[in-house]
Parts: structure tokens; C-alpha cells; sequence
């Protein structure tokens, strides 16, 4: 089992950035990064925030059926 690390803007380069972060963090768990390409590039605000929310929802649950653990 891995910890699924979702990132709800579409900027990879987040995503591994969290990634990275988390497994110096926690070297002992398996972590994996997943992007909303669906989303905005950034969120700076409540559009932003609003317009990630769907996406970011589809991604945990698929996640979730897939029987992963989401941060």
C-alpha cells in the first residue's frame, strides 16, 4: 500500500515537490504523487479554488476504489 499525495492544481512540478517533501519526511513509507490535470495551473483564490474541487474529488475517489490511502 502506498499514501496517494493528490495535488488539485495541474502543476507537476508541485506534485513532485510534495512528493519529495513527504518521503524525506517519512522515508519509511511508500508515498506516490498524483496530478489534476484537470485543474487550474495554481490556486490563488475561490475560483481557483472552486474550479479544482470536481477534479480533485474524482482523483480521491478513484483513489479510494482503489483501495489507497489519500493525503
Amino acid at each position: 500500500m502506498s499514501v496517494i499525495i493528490i495535488n488539485p492544481n495541474s502543476t507537476e512540478s508541485m506534485t513532485d515537490a510534495m512528493v519529495s517533501q513527504a518521503r524525506k519526511a517519512a522515508p519509511g513509507i511508500r508515498f506516490e504523487g498524483w496530478t489534476s490535470h484537470d485543474g487550474p495551473p495554481a490556486i490563488q483564490g475561490a475560483k481557483d479554488g472552486a474550479a479544482a474541487s470536481g477534479p480533485l474529488l474524482d482523483l480521491v475517489s478513484q483513489a479510494a476504489a482503489d483501495g489507497e490511502t489519500v493525503s
